[in-house]
């Protein structure tokens, strides 16, 4: 019984599923377009709201209302077409301009015949652009095809062809899609923004025999010859069977469905993987007439050598559509710059037949219209080869881009050899690169010490070579002294010393920006780098000083022939050139500078007047002038009217050549080339050396403050009369100090030689004195030829133990700091002195090093301390053997009965020996 019940319930059960099934089918059937995706819209359909859509026949586009932005409360309502498993690839936009509003609805549909989007209030926000007939003979449908194209056309019957009214692949907005063809009625415009589909800037079409992207009216890039003369095509294969609608090839249409173009707000064409303009270089005139464009380089534009840009203002805010000037009008006297893998824009006249290359360059340089050519023999293989042919320019040239193709033929720009090469020790150019003096990339040019750069001569390529790795160089600012390389980003995150630059280079900005720097790669970051200032030329014979007016090549208190001024002028480093003492300075020509042409045109002017003004007025002037003259002289004003525009290196070779001549006594003062302050005006600005103006006691005097009438503070270093330093001593520290200076450390303003008086006077720094510089000084009162290693070596032991040198005492033999660190050295346990703060995060192998390179700084003998070039590569090179250090000097602090004079001073050698054990 139960089991009959069981079989019962189980065939009503199947019968009750089994008619269920077949009415969803019938329902189905009777009303299929209500259970299928529809893709076509009629007069007589409903029109379209907000949720409903249309989808291609092949699911593949879908057409309905849509919102871009993000905020779907507050944004705006069009009517488009997108892919449907991509529903962001927007495609088509009907009313692009005339959004329907958040707060209405929308309506999309036939209405009259026409496609049209209605708002809420009746409004027509869109509709086809075709006249619709007065009379409607048949009724109208808009289908949505496979291929995105939506398609209005005639209902015909008895399935004759249908009549195309009106398609969107006629009227798109800017994307081309497969099926379309590009013709001159055909436009792609871009969107306003990323997030907005109103009408853009930007514009895509076809012209003449070129594709152009317009910027409003401006060209923003062409494609083809006309753009390009040399290279490839800049428009790849596969977009051009796109554009001619598969002209060639069934196959290609298979092949390319699924690719689209699209022209972006930002004015890029782009298609599956390329894009056009690739980046700022591609875009027409980016960098307007003759400059250079390298979209490898953070510094995109720059001018070629011998040029200006024509607008400073505008290129240094990262505008540089106006181009460059040429530094001097083309004349006799030029050369040809060489360019490399560059690309060009086309010439508008036509190439002229050349039997070889040396035709080809003398036709430009005959021609002083010719502004550059190029040559292309019977070996090349470019689309425009001619057998000997020759391109002339005769107008500006403009887009120019570096390291484009390596089988264009080389550019030759006309320019003034002057420009390029202003001395013969100048390196000239590399590329789109000028060289500037002293900078050197080969022995033949430019200064030794400043050997750190190389040019790629296949690639127009500069290279800075430092200790830390090789750097492509960006730009080089020959008026400022300072060039541009390229780093990468970790420079700038992990902030350190990564980064290390020869000597006589100083790095400015790590990590430098700049509306010019414009580079786009995250992985590159730009750091600004400066050289110093050069001392005077070398020279091997006479005539490589005719570079250098008023010079001659002699030889240097250092033992180098150099190009020396001559008497009465002056070395000045930041001009490079030798200036009259006390005047402007003069160009490398000799002539003067405009500064110096204008004041003598304004000194003619007021010598005009002056002769129109009556007696009474001169005399007046010229009472005022002796009133002031004899001020000046009361004040102590000659005393320090020294041309601080003076290079620090040309005071230092002038005073040690006199001091070395044997010809100076302690009372001559009249020959010494630098500051001179008389004893009356020191005495005045110190109160007579008073106790409240006393500073301290330094190792052979005291040193006191004090303060000139115009308000300039000093500090007065007096030579005690008990000091065993005497004249040949103070000269020497003259001389070391200036050379110190020179390295920023302290600066030398004067001294005075009266009677038994010798004086330096140095720029007053509160809360620091001279020891806290120098070292050396401080602890014996003398300075050697390395005092400036020798306080290298203190710092570095004062920051591995964490404790200053000048107040370390070490149990009761009041051992220094020094004395200390070479005792743990000695005993094997110089990790000892390292400070505990250090322990967690230091690496022992690198603080040993540090250790015995400080050691070796602050040894006894100078002549065993490593040099600093020596002390940077022991620190930079984890593989340099270091030597075994001696004794230091100054192991036992100093007691102030013995500090006033060094012939009273202890014995630096003390009870310890050295040993024969290295240091671990």
């Amino acid at each position: 019984m139960g089991n009959k019940r069981g079989e019962s319930f189980i065939a009503d059960y199947s019968l009750q599923f089994m008619l269920c099934i077949i009415h969803f089918f019938l329902l189905c059937f009777l009303f299929l377009p209500f259970c299928s995706a529809e893709d076509t819209i009629t007069s007589k359909s409903s029109l379209l709201t907000e949720g409903d859509t249309l989808v291609s026949s092949g699911q593949i586009f879908v057409l309905g209302f849509f919102t871009p932005s993000e905020d779907y409360i507050a944004g705006k309502k069009y009517v488009g077409i997108w892919y449907k498993n991509y529903p962001k690839e927007v495609v088509w936009v009907a009313n692009r301009d005339d959004p329907i509003g958040p707060d209405t609805s929308g309506f999309f549909g036939i209405v009259n015949g026409n496609l049209k989007v209605v708002d809420g209030s009746g409004k027509v926000c869109w509709y086809a652009n075709y006249v619709p007939s007065s009379q409607v003979s048949f009724p109208r449908s808009a289908k949505l095809m496979d291929t995105g194209n939506l398609v209005l056309h005639d209902e015909n019957p008895d399935d004759h062809p249908f009549n195309i009214l009106w398609q969107s692949f006629s009227n798109p907005t800017d994307t081309f899609l497969p099926g379309m063809k590009m013709d001159l009625n055909l436009a792609l415009t871009s969107w306003k923004a990323a997030d907005d589909p109103a009408t853009g800037t930007f514009t895509f079409k076809q012209d003449e025999d070129d594709l152009i992207i317009l910027n409003q009216s401006t060209p923003h890039w062409r494609s083809g010859k006309s753009a390009n003369l040399f290279g490839p095509n800049d428009v790849p294969e596969t977009v051009s069977q796109l554009l001619s609608n598969f002209n060639s090839t069934v196959e290609n249409q298979t092949i390319y469905k699924n690719m689209r173009l699209q022209i972006n707000f930002q004015g890029q064409i782009q298609a599956l993987d390329w894009v056009a303009p690739r980046d700022s270089c591609d875009e027409y005139r980016f960098c307007g007439k003759f400059g250079s464009c390298n979209s490898n380089n953070l510094v995109t534009c720059k001018c070629l050598p011998g040029f200006v840009p024509s607008a400073p203002a505008n290129w240094k805010s990262g505008v540089f559509q106006d181009g460059c000037n040429r530094k001097s009008p083309v004349g006799k006297n030029n050369t040809l710059l060489t360019l490399k893998m560059m690309k060009v824009g086309m010439i508008e006249s036509d190439f002229e037949e050349a039997n070889n290359a040396d035709e080809c360059r003398e036709r430009c340089l005959s021609n002083l219209q010719c502004e550059a050519y190029a040559y292309k023999n019977i070996s090349s293989r470019s689309r425009l080869d001619a057998t000997g042919t020759c391109w002339i320019w005769s107008e500006e040239i403009y887009n120019l881009q570096e390291e484009y193709d390596d089988s264009a033929p080389d550019i030759y720009i006309r320019v003034e050899k002057s420009d390029i090469e202003p001395t013969r020790r100048s390196c000239g150019t590399c590329g789109t690169y000028t060289i500037p003096y002293p900078l050197s990339t080969g022995q033949d040019c430019g200064e030794p010490i400043y050997s750190s750069f190389n040019c790629k001569n296949l690639t127009g390529q500069v290279m800075f070579h430092s200790p830390s790795g090789s750097y492509k160089v960006a730009t080089i600012n020959e008026d400022d002294q300072t060039f541009i390389i390229q780093t990468e980003a970790r420079v700038c995150e992990l902030r350190t010393s990564y980064l290390r630059v020869p000597l006589h280079f100083v790095i400015n900005t790590l990590c430098y920006s700049s509306p010019t720097v414009i580079g786009t790669d995250g992985t590159l970051k730009a750091a600004m780098i400066s050289w110093e200032l050069p001392m005077e030329p070398t020279c091997e014979s006479p005539d490589v000083c005719s570079d250098w007016p008023n010079s001659s090549c002699r030889v240097a208190s250092d033992g180098t022939k150099r190009c020396l001024c001559k008497t009465g002028f002056q070395w000045n480093a930041s001009t490079v050139s030798c200036i009259q003492e006390g005047g402007f300075g003069n160009s490398l020509d000799g002539s003067p500078p405009e500064p110096l042409k204008k004041s003598s045109s304004q000194t003619n002017l007021l010598a005009l007047i002056l002769v129109g003004i009556p007696s009474g007025a001169v005399a007046v002037v010229m009472i005022l002038g002796i009133f002031i003259f004899w001020k000046r002289r009361v004040q102590g004003q000659e005393t320090v009217q020294g041309n601080q525009a003076l290079s620090l290196y040309d005071s230092e070779r002038r005073v040690k050549e006199f001091i070395e001549s044997g010809q100076f006594k302690e009372g001559d003062k009249k020959d010494i080339d630098a500051p001179f302050v008389h004893l009356g005006t020191i005495l005045a600005a110190t109160d007579h050396f008073s106790d409240e103006n006393k500073l301290g006691q330094g190792g052979f005097g005291p040193v006191y403050k004090g303060k000139f009438p115009e308000g300039l503070e000093i500090a007065v270093k007096r030579l005690s009369s008990g000091s065993s330093q005497g004249l040949g001593e103070f000269k020497n520290e003259v001389v070391l100090i200036a050379k110190l200076q020179h390295r920023n450390l302290v600066r030398l303003l004067g001294y005075c030689i009266e009677g038994d008086e010798k004086i330096l006077l140095y720029e007053y720094m509160p809360n620091k004195s001279l020891d806290s510089f120098l070292f050396e000084y401080a602890l014996d009162g003398i300075f050697s030829v390395k005092s400036d290693v020798f306080s290298f070596g203190v710092v570095l032991l004062e920051i591995i133990s964490g404790k200053r040198n000048s107040g370390f005492y070490q149990s009761s033999q009041t051992m220094s700091l020094l004395g200390y660190a070479w005792r743990l050295w000695e005993e094997q346990k110089a990790l000892d002195l390292m400070d505990r703060i250090l322990l967690e995060s230091c690496d022992s192998a690198e603080v040993m090093r540090c250790i015995n390179v400080g050691l070796l700084c602050v040894q006894d003998d100078p002549s065993d301390r490593p040099l600093m070039l020596n002390v940077v590569f022991m620190l930079s090179n984890e593989f340099a053997t270091l030597p075994k250090p001696e004794q230091p000097a100054f192991l036992l602090r100093r007691t102030p009965s013995n500090s006033a004079s060094s012939s009273t001073r202890p014995d630096t050698m003390n009870q310890y020996t050295n040993s024969e054990e290295d240091g671990r």
